[in-house]
């Protein structure tokens, strides 16, 4: 070709067919487009091909998703290729994995962990209300398929109305005209679709009272704004998300007191290699991966059912997990572990200032994940808490139950900080998420925390690393400033 264009396909400006001679205009146009179809052919790339066969299966319509591959290349040669994997994402998540939420509404029969909404078969999703709202979508994806064809629109637009209509949204919906093709293909990415379907159609559905563990009604005005918010972030962009969360005023509230190195160090998603093959990681830059973290072992609480208790998870800026990968485990994290960045309440007239605490609790692993070892997946989630800790200069609150495997990791690693038994008093300054859940800060499980609140003491072990400050910190433990 002597050109330079990607894969060997040229635009239609270098066709062979601009060099007929006299020919007419329309004749020339198909000639064109016949010639780049050929040449998009001979060079396809070959995931856009396995791609393709996998889309045309979804939609039960091979032609059509071959006919996809032309309009999917652009005049240089390139291929669309994040368009084509947020239309294919797009298509499963709604079509194979699909549960009709505003039928079946919100509970405990939903699928519990990631893997029962992948293989597409749990009780919840051949209901004969999803397959029917999995065909309606099915259509639906062939109508604006052939759109794309005929050139009646781009693929990222189709996908991202799309994706807006499928979670339940009028078009007109905040988060609907909020919406991009980057914010929707990253949410495709880390299958969003049902966990955003289930929190607009169940948790803010209008008629569906929600209520706490103990029967606490939640407000259902406050739920929908915060279901709106953030979805709206989810939407807007890549990364939009995590921006979100820790820019608004009361995400901003929950981290004053840290110095500007400590709050960055907590919103980074650091992560650590451990021994095995293990990683540890806080997600990944974006946090999308926190819809999901709660499908990790349990039973717990996730976005079907007492999405109440998962909104804190999403919404705050103190709250986190570490998930652990393991090798043995390669479908997704094989383990999580809920981590907060606390503030501790002292005694009135004691002259001692709030002092931060990362607060870790308790290590859930996977229910499909057989072959992990919990143990080692225990030790690399403390060693994971202690390197933040040892980074940010703060405290680790862990509980008391983990103190000897805690003692093996610090020996391994040769920490030079300090761990004692402790009682604290925690203050949970205002949830971004209406409720707080936690069954390792008081015992109600599920509550409204619109206002700052004051635990009972807590027995915790306190891992103090060697470079802390603190003056609190420095009296009860004895820490080398």
């Amino acid at each position: 070709m002597g050109i330079g264009f990607s894969g060997g396909i040229l635009p239609i400006g270098f066709c062979d067919a601009v060099r007929i001679a006299a020919p007419e205009k329309a004749a020339v146009q198909a000639a064109c487009v016949n010639a780049r179809h050929e040449k998009v052919l001979a060079g396809s790339n070959p995931d856009a091909v396995a791609i393709t066969a996998r889309l045309g299966s979804v939609l039960d319509d091979m032609e059509l998703a071959s006919s996809l591959q032309l309009p999917l290349v652009d005049a240089d040669g390139t291929w669309r290729a994040p368009a084509l994997d947020a239309l294919l994402a797009l298509a499963e998540q709604c079509i194979n994995m699909g549960i009709d939420y505003s039928t079946l509404g919100l509970g405990w029969q939903h699928p519990r962990s990631r893997m029962e909404y992948r293989t597409a078969s749990h009780p919840s999703q051949m209901a004969q209300v999803s397959r029917e709202r999995a065909w309606e979508s099915r259509r639906h994806l062939v109508k604006i398929a052939t759109a794309v064809v005929k050139g009646e629109m781009d693929v990222e637009t189709a996908v991202t109305e799309t994706f807006v209509r499928e979670i339940g949204l009028s078009p007109d919906a905040k988060p609907a005209l909020a919406a991009t093709f980057s914010g929707v293909s990253a949410a495709l990415g880390e299958e969003l679709l049902l966990p955003l379907r289930a929190l607009n159609e169940g948790l803010a559905r209008e008629d569906v009272q929600v209520q706490t563990m103990s029967g606490e009604v939640v407000s259902k005005a406050e739920l929908q704004r915060t279901v709106e918010a953030l979805t709206v972030a989810v939407l807007s962009k890549e990364g939009g998300f995590a921006e979100w969360r820790y820019s608004n005023a009361v995400g901003s509230e929950q981290l004053r007191g840290l110095s500007g190195p400590q709050a960055r160090q907590w919103q980074h998603p650091f992560t650590m290699e451990h021994e095995g093959g293990l990683r540890t990681h806080e997600d990944q830059p974006g946090e999308l991966g926190l819809f999901w973290a709660t499908k990790i072992g349990g039973p717990s609480h996730g976005f079907d059912f007492e999405g109440q208790c998962h909104l804190p998870l999403l919404a705050n800026a103190r709250n986190k997990v570490v998930l652990v990968s393991d090798p043995a485990w390669l479908a997704h994290p094989a383990a999580r572990a809920h981590f907060r960045l606390l503030w501790t309440a002292p005694e009135n007239g004691s002259g001692i200032m709030p002092e931060p605490r990362l607060w870790l609790e308790a290590v859930n692993c996977d229910f499909d994940a057989a072959t992990v070892n919990k143990s080692a997946l225990t030790r690399a989630v403390l060693a994971h808490a202690v390197e933040k800790s040892e980074a940010m200069g703060v405290p680790l609150s862990l509980h008391p139950s983990v103190l000897q495997e805690l003692a093996m990791v610090s020996k391994e690693r040769r920490w030079q900080g300090s761990t004692r038994l402790i009682h604290e008093k925690i203050a949970l300054r205002p949830s971004n998420g209406v409720c707080e859940a936690s069954d390792f800060l008081t015992s109600k499980h599920d509550w409204v925390q619109v206002q700052e609140e004051v635990t009972e003491p807590i027995a915790r072990a306190l891992y103090a690393p060697a470079s802390c400050k603190a003056v609190g910190i420095r009296q009860a433990l004895g820490c080398v400033l």
